[in-house]
This record gives C-alpha cells, sequence and structure tokens, in this order.
C-alpha cells in the first residue's frame, strides 16, 4: 500500500523531523521510505512517501500524530494515496546521510571561521589586557617611588622634629637659666637698695654728729669772744 504524509507547520525543518522519522522506519523493518523537505505557498512541509502494509502506515500515522522533535511545531498532518515509486529505505537513508555531511561541512566550516574569529578577539583582548597591565605595573612603579619620597620626607620631618625638640630643650635650658640670673640680679639689686639704705642712714647720723660738733665749737668760740 502506498501513502503520502505531509507534515506541515511553523517549524518543521532544520529540526531533525527527517531523522526522527527515519528512525522509526528503520527501527519497525520499513522497506520502501523516503521523506523530503518542501515549501508550499511560504509554509514549511515535511512530504513522506510510503509503501508498506496497511497496518504499518496506520500505526505510523498515529505515531507521528503524537509524537514529533523537540523543536518542531506542527499544524497539520494529512494523508493521501500516492501512485508514484517510492525509493527503498536503505537509499534513503545512504541519501540523507549525503545531505547531512553536505549540509554538516558549511556548518563546521562556519564554525571553524567563528573559533577563528573568537581566537582573534581573544588575542585583541589579551594584547588589551597586557597593555593595561603593564599600565598598571607602571603605576604601582610610580606609586612605589612616591611612597619611598613619601618615606624620605616623613623621615626628613621626623629628623627636624628632633632637631626642634633639641632647640626647645636647649631653649628651656637657657630659659631656667635667664630666670637664675634674673634671680641674682633681682637679689643683687635688693642687696644694692640695702646697702644704699644703710648708707644713707650712717651718712645721715654722722652728718648729724658733725653738725652738732660744729655747732659746739662755734658756741665754744663765741663764749671765748671769737667771731666766727
Amino acid at each position: 500500500m502506498k501513502r503520502r504524509i505531509i507534515i506541515t507547520g511553523p517549524r518543521v525543518h532544520d529540526v531533525g523531523y527527517r531523522p526522527f522519522l527515519l528512525e522509526y522506519a528503520l527501527v519497525n523493518g520499513f522497506t520502501h521510505f523516503f521523506a523530503i523537505n518542501v515549501l508550499s505557498d511560504g509554509k514549511q512541509q515535511v512530504v513522506i512517501t510510503l509503501d508498506e502494509k496497511e497496518e504499518a502506515i496506520s500505526s505510523f500515522i498515529t505515531y507521528i500524530s503524537s509524537k514529533r522533535p523537540d523543536f518542531a511545531e506542527v499544524s497539520d498532518i494529512r494523508s493521501e494515496e500516492f501512485e508514484g515509486e517510492v525509493a527503498q529505505t536503505g537509499i534513503y537513508l545512504q541519501d540523507l546521510q549525503f545531505e547531512q555531511l553536505c549540509k554538516g561541512i558549511p556548518a563546521i566550516l562556519r564554525i571553524e571561521k567563528s573559533q577563528q574569529e573568537m581566537i582573534s578577539l581573544q588575542k585583541v583582548m589579551l594584547d588589551k589586557q597586557d597593555q593595561m597591565l603593564d599600565k598598571q605595573d607602571k603605576m604601582l612603579d610610580k606609586q612605589d617611588q612616591m611612597l619611598d619620597k613619601q618615606d624620605k620626607m616623613l623621615e626628613q620631618q621626623d629628623k627636624m622634629l628632633e632637631k626642634q625638640d633639641e632647640m626647645l630643650y636647649t631653649q628651656g635650658r637657657m630659659l631656667e637659666k635667664q630666670d637664675h640670673m634674673i634671680h641674682l640680679q633681682q637679689d643683687t639689686v635688693d642687696e644694692i637698695k640695702g646697702l644704699r639704705k644703710d648708707s644713707a642712714n650712717y651718712l645721715d647720723r654722722e652728718f648729724t654728729e658733725i653738725k652738732k660738733k660744729l655747732t659746739a665749737i662755734e658756741n665754744a668760740l663765741t663764749r671765748e669772744g671769737i667771731q666766727v
């Protein structure tokens, strides 16, 4: 019995539909099986021709009505009579393998081209990464130089602070000596003031005594009739 089965849908091409159908045909011992992808009024179709027993064809239609490849989208399945010749399953297997091989070679070449492009892009990215690492190394070198300079500046600052501390200590000692000299000077001034006061008192007493003696002498001379 010969039948033609047409599977129509938005996505029945390039989803592995024909290998899926051929697997069933081989497992179930189909001797004459053929399938081809066609476009009809812009719609994707898989056209299958069979020359098997009626029971086998009925089981096949039942199977494909409930099963399909993972990514296939089917909108209609119809069966009709067919009068033409149907290729042997083994010959179709060879034709499909050859067709898949022909499809696979460009795909492999495209993959290889994509890999080459990715390798080239990767090389460019690695070059840029190397440039960035070089810049980073230069920046780190500059940073190390700046840190070295900063360390030297801090060392100089520490030395200056040490000198400043020494100067402050020396200044403090000088101020202490100055305070001591001021105290000595004040003591000397006080002592001189005391001496001046004592001298003034002594001279006052001496002048008073001398004045008394002169008065006594003058009085004595007056009594003796001597005018002074």
